[in-house]
């Protein structure tokens, strides 16, 4: 596997290139584990974000087929929250995708930022778990849920980045979640995802996701914080997260509810849907003083499109936004390595603000702060961001046996 530095230069040395003898790479928005992110322009002016698969993973079938189906799952899913996957593409030993680009901040870039008002969080979560009640109906189980992939735009609304790693009903994933393999991101898999036991994996596992999202955002601490991937996976696989109440003892009950409820180690103990979270959501905003207007069931009724192209597009005027990086599978490495050679421990990569450490972390802005009304908007943004992430295969070690 060539080295991090070997990537990245490799990934340098595309500025400039021309791809299908149509889109110029003009910048490098991002880099990841598996993936670089440009902003292109095509020969009739159009401005968009292009992901290549880092040519030495083009080269598997299997990563370069979960890749360039993450179009297809995105874009399968009528919502305006979801990404558009534009085209994709292979030309020589380069795969890519075409993705809208746009001009805005991740939650976690705001959280860090100390810019993330209470309202703000609780809006956005509100409108992931409207994308999620479709998901889940047509089948389709994101299975990376986290700060990074969710972005606010300028113009207010939440984009949920990278389908990469989603799983979708019709899918045969046993390539990729055979026995001691890891998808996703270790600090936000459910105790079921942590364990590699897939046939639990399911919608309540991405409703953990958001529940683990939430404790971030508001807190600045991870729920599980063990120190190395290792330890966060046996954690996470063996023990109950804590409350909410543990580290924010100031929040209103029934917020504290939503996210104890959502991070409960047996899925029985979950909502039991995406439409359930958000409605316990509205409870718990209008206790924080944020006002979430309650959604009808038809608003966020399971309506879908046939996913035959990912070249198809959406019937509304596109936001300019970037989707995230397909999958990864990186072989018995030692938890050190991970972090430099596949990124997997902090997945998402920006190449203009780098996530501080947990330690340094300021907790969420208090609703407070914000006025009861308060719309969801992003500050504008300093640059673009890129999202990328990473599968981990762990080493044989079954975190299950720390029980012993």
């Amino acid at each position: 596997m060539p080295s991090r530095e070997d990537i990245v230069r490799e990934a340098e040395a595309r500025l400039g290139a021309s791809l299908k003898h149509k889109w110029r790479l003009e910048a490098m928005l991002g880099f990841g584990g598996m993936a670089s992110v440009y902003r292109a322009v095509h020969r009739n002016g159009k401005r968009v974000a292009i992901k290549v698969l880092h040519a030495h993973l083009t080269a598997d079938r299997t990563v370069r087929s979960r890749f360039l189906r993450e179009g297809y799952i995105a874009n399968s899913i009528e919502h305006p929250a979801v990404v558009s996957i534009l085209d994709d593409d292979v030309a020589g030993d380069v795969a890519f995708l075409i993705a809208e680009l746009v001009d805005g901040e991740t939650l976690e870039q705001l959280r860090a930022a100390n810019r993330l008002a209470r309202a703000q969080l609780l809006h956005a979560i509100a409108e992931l778990l409207e994308v999620l009640a479709i998901a889940h109906h047509a089948g389709i189980i994101h299975r990376d849920l986290k700060p990074e992939n969710l972005m606010l735009a300028r113009n207010g609304g939440i984009k949920v980045l990278d389908f990469g790693l989603a799983h979708a009903r019709d899918v045969h994933d046993a390539d990729l979640t055979g026995p001691g393999t890891l998808l996703g991101t270790p600090h936000f898999i459910a105790p079921e995802q942590a364990a590699g036991r897939w046939n639990l994996v399911d919608a309540q596992t991405d409703l953990w996701a958001v529940g683990a999202t939430m404790f971030r955002l508001l807190t600045g601490r991870y729920v599980h914080e063990g120190s190395g991937t290792q330890a966060v996976l046996a954690q996470a696989a063996t023990e109950p997260a804590p409350s909410l109440r543990d580290h924010l003892p100031d929040a209103p009950e029934a917020l504290v509810v939503v996210v104890d409820r959502a991070l409960a180690f047996s899925k029985a103990d979950r909502f039991e849907d995406a439409r359930a979270m958000r409605h316990a959501l509205e409870a718990a905003a209008a206790a924080c003083g944020a006002d979430i207007a309650p959604t009808p069931d038809s608003a966020i009724a399971p309506v879908q499109r046939e996913a035959t192209s990912a070249t198809r597009t959406r019937g509304w005027v596109p936001a300019i936004l970037v989707a995230g990086a397909a999958a990864l599978v990186v072989s018995n490495l030692p938890t050190d390595e991970l972090s430099i050679n596949a990124g997997s421990i902090t997945p998402s990569i920006w190449v203009s603000a780098p996530a501080p450490s947990p330690s340094a972390a300021p907790p969420l802005a208090s609703s407070a702060a914000a006025p009861r009304r308060a719309p969801v908007r992003a500050r504008p943004a300093a640059s673009v961001a890129a999202s990328a992430s990473a599968s981990v295969t762990v080493p044989q070690a079954n975190p299950l046996d720390r029980r012993k």
